[in-house]
């Protein structure tokens, strides 16, 4: 017989459902889960009490609260607050949280994601180093076939646009941070990052963001203001990768994993 969920846990993946259709909570929703939650120690009800406060639009309440929890030592916490973040489109915050985070759990998922994160902002060496740790943990040998094509695809480019000049690694610090600062400003979360090496042609960097479809005009926005701020950076100079938003998918030889 399946025993049934528990309250607390039912609440938390009610609103962990919410939060991914970027959905919200009654005023009345919002105090009887409180209610309940704020009676109960279980780690699910903790997190639930989070993601409430971020369904009801109380930014400050929800990062303050996951933020009175830390140093993080419990991995389902620091997801939950990762959710939250990417809720409220901080992708500053979420990286820097994730990164620093990084080798403080051993978890296959967790290895993946700050692999791509290592990716995104251009950090080829601890990129490299936390797939290797992610493809060891590694059961499934179809699986585990896809993820190596698909991290020696990622990673060779990155190679590529070094050893090539297109970027160095401090001007590639410099586009992904203003890259963030604009989605930031605008709260949209990332989806993914890709990049293309083209040879003599340069690089493009491809932002995947949650844009609604036919919505060509947020995303005309968003790649005016990247390129009217780009050509103010004397530190680009030079630098032959060229970012650009994206609501289109990934190659389909990229590999994700799952929770």
């Amino acid at each position: 017989m399946i025993k049934p969920q528990s309250k607390p846990v039912e609440y938390y993946n009610e609103f962990q459902e919410r939060m991914f259709n970027e959905d919200s909570l009654s005023e009345l929703e919002y105090k009887r889960a409180l209610k309940l939650l704020n009676n109960n120690k279980s780690i699910e009800a903790i997190c639930a009490v989070g993601l409430a406060h971020a369904l009801m639009g109380r930014k400050a309440d929800a990062v303050n609260w996951f933020e009175s929890l830390a140093p993080f030592t419990d991995l389902f916490i620091l997801k939950s607050y990762g959710s939250v973040l990417r809720f409220f489109g901080e992708n500053k915050k979420l990286i820097k949280l994730s990164l620093g985070y990084a080798d403080s759990f051993k978890d296959a998922w967790f290895s993946w994601k700050n692999m791509d994160y290592y990716y995104t902002i251009g950090d080829i060496s601890n990129s490299a180093r936390k797939a290797r740790e992610f493809l060891s943990m590694l059961l499934n040998d179809e699986n585990k076939k896809r993820a190596e094509y698909s991290i020696a695809q990622q990673l060779e480019v990155l190679s590529l646009i070094y050893s090539s000049g297109h970027c160095t690694p401090e001007q590639f610090t410099v586009f992904s941070d203003l890259v963030f600062d604009i989605l930031d400003k605008h709260e949209i979360p990332i989806r993914y990052v890709e990049m293309f090496y083209w040879g003599e042609d340069g690089t493009s960097y491809e932002i995947g963001v949650p844009i609604k479809k036919g919505d060509f005009t947020t995303l005309r926005k968003l790649n005016d203001e990247l390129i009217k701020r780009i050509v103010k950076i004397e530190e680009l100079d030079g630098c032959e990768v060229m970012p650009c938003f994206t609501h289109g998918g990934m190659s389909n030889w990229r590999y994700t994993h799952g929770a």
